[in-house]
């Protein structure tokens, strides 16, 4: 009855310090505002945030949506937020999406 929330991470190290920035696809679905994870013919909403108020999609800076950077890096941990909404009608089942990570240095 409740959305279904976790949180992972990614961390980035450097050697010399350097500027990066790291984007998102918008993975099986192609579309950033309603990601999608897929079982069969079956799918299920979901979306990756940068903020815990899940507010900010991640994605590749179009459409408004948040990318991950830094200058002058040595070592950095972000925190990835998800969440599948509640109510989803689906079947039961192993769902899946795959989410490219691109990483500009």
């Amino acid at each position: 009855t409740g959305n279904l929330e976790g949180t992972g991470s990614v961390d980035i190290s450097c050697n010399p310090r350097a500027a990066f920035m790291m984007t998102f696809s918008a993975g099986n679905s192609n579309n950033f505002t309603t990601r999608q994870l897929s079982h069969f013919a079956n799918q299920l909403n979901y979306n990756l945030y940068a903020n815990a108020g899940m507010t900010k999609v991640l994605g590749d800076g179009t459409a408004n949506t948040a990318v991950f950077d830094g200058n002058n890096v040595r070592t950095r941990s972000f925190t990835i937020y998800g969440r599948i909404p509640a109510r989803q009608n689906v079947r039961v089942g192993s769902y899946t999406d795959n989410i490219l990570v691109n990483l500009y240095f």
